[in-house]
């Protein structure tokens, strides 16, 4: 094993898209969708030395390993060049090949038992990605209309007076518009970034890990639907300027909290479940 190959590779593509991840950090410390990149190199790092000294003990190259993401690393370099036109189309496809290149490089020097013992971190390199605005457009149309039919469904519980009509809430008074800034995708995504560290820290079987990185989708829903129907309660019965005031505004970090409780249950049923299922084998 070539550790020392891997390092220095890893620092000369680092210095070849310097000024590509320089964009990229600048980007999402602008940006109040992506603020997470800042975060992805540093916990893929923390997760890969957890798993190190394991990891490095056998080392087997594969050249069809490393041709794979050299090739996709190069098709997103050629597909840059002649297609994208978008700033944020272009910086996607730059850290594409980059995150590509690396995992070239680490098949190549490390190794295919060591990438498949460190496929997590690798794997989670590729949120470094923004997604580019017709992937991120689709996504916020997706939730933003599924949040308004789960905040109907609440009204519709609750007994307060209201009909809907399409993304429209028709209550006494006023009338709400879920707009696509009320998707909250930026919540949804760092919620399934945790959701994936969380099952890999502490859940062994793929199933689980599995369900608990679906469930943020309804669990995304859910809180986005609350969050309407929040609003919308206290603008009724309690104060109709609730509708302009710091919650609507910037309530965001309190909904995401509240989501995290039914997050950390899930999480918690399904390690008693591994747990159970291990005692009783």
């Amino acid at each position: 094993m070539n550790i020392r190959y891997f390092a220095f590779a890893l620092a000369a593509l680092t210095l070849l898209f310097s000024k590509v991840l320089f964009d990229l950090g600048r980007f999402a410390l602008q940006s109040d969708t992506f603020s997470h990149i800042i975060l992805i190199p540093p916990i893929v790092a923390y997760l890969a030395s957890l798993r190190w000294k394991t990891a490095i003990q056998d080392f087997r190259p594969s050249q069809l390993a490393t041709m794979i993401p050299l090739a996709l690393g190069v098709m997103a370099l050629t597909a840059n060049w002649l297609f994208a036109r978008a700033p944020e189309t272009r910086l996607c496809l730059y850290t594409l090949s980059y995150v590509c290149f690396v995992i070239a490089a680490a098949f190549r020097f490390l190794g295919v038992a060591t990438v498949r013992e460190l496929v997590f971190p690798f794997a989670l390199l590729f949120f470094m990605l923004p997604l580019p605005p017709v992937v991120m457009d689709g996504l916020e149309i997706f939730f933003q209309h599924t949040s308004a039919l789960a905040a109907a469904a609440m009204i519709k519980v609750s007994g307060l007076p209201a009909v809907r009509d399409g993304l429209l809430l028709f209550l006494p008074g006023f009338t709400i518009e879920v707009a696509q800034e009320c998707s909250g995708i930026r919540s949804t995504l760092v919620l399934f970034i945790t959701s994936l560290i969380a099952g890999y820290l502490l859940l062994r079987r793929p199933r689980d890990r599995a369900i608990l990185a679906i469930s943020i989708i309804p669990l995304a829903i859910l809180r986005n639907g609350f969050r309407i129907f929040s609003l919308a309660w206290l603008s009724v019965e309690v104060n109709p300027d609730i509708l302009d005031s710091a919650l609507h505004h910037r309530g965001g970090p309190i909904f995401f909290a509240l989501s995290l409780i039914p997050l950390f249950l899930l999480l918690l049923l399904l390690r008693r479940l591994e747990k159970k299922q291990a005692y009783a084998s």
